[in-house]
């Protein structure tokens, strides 16, 4: 990790987390107390977040960059699970479930992640009104998103899953070159 500094600029944070869906439509007063807990983290590239079994219990949010989740296997194989950018939240689970990190998080890309102090966050998400259930869409659309991928893994062979994977992150990171 390159840096790490509290608070940081609390007026860039609030500007940022309304951007962010799991915040969208909370009022100035409310994103002022979330960003006070916050700290900005930044990772070099291939720099890893946190590890499959570690205990933190931390939500971070990608401001810039992309990072991978993945599994290991005992063997040490990696299994990469998804590819999150901008906006997104990771470590969602292990801050409401208080379990062990079920994957390994890596920068894949120079990456700067606000990372919200867990208990805070845990107190945000019981007595800020609708931030709990503005969690539960973003649970429901991770649960969405595994559910297809384990279709795919299911339905089609290794060479149709990499295409579906490759349209999937096209239609999520592509960028239009050129017209048509």
């Amino acid at each position: 990790m390159i840096s790490a500094k509290s608070g940081g600029d609390v007026a860039a944070i609030i500007a940022f987390l309304a951007e962010v869906p799991l915040f969208a439509g909370q009022n100035t007063e409310v994103l002022t107390q979330i960003a006070k807990d916050c700290r900005w983290r930044t990772y070099r590239n291939k720099e890893i977040i946190f590890h499959q079994g570690d205990l933190s219990r931390s939500l971070f949010i990608v401001m810039h960059g992309k990072l991978r989740v993945y599994h290991l296997t005992l063997e040490g194989e990696e299994t990469t699970v998804n590819i999150l950018a901008r906006r997104q939240l990771l470590g969602e689970f292990n801050l409401i479930d208080g379990q062990a990190r079920s994957a390994t998080a890596q920068a894949i890309s120079a990456c700067t992640l606000l990372e919200i102090n867990p208990d805070r966050m845990l107190h945000y998400l019981e007595y800020v009104p609708g931030l709990a259930l503005a969690m539960c869409r973003q649970l429901t659309f991770k649960a969405r998103w595994t559910s297809s991928y384990a279709e795919t893994i299911a339905r089609f062979a290794a060479a149709e899953r990499l295409q579906h994977l490759l349209l999937s992150y096209n239609e999520q990171f592509g960028q239009v070159i050129e017209p048509g």
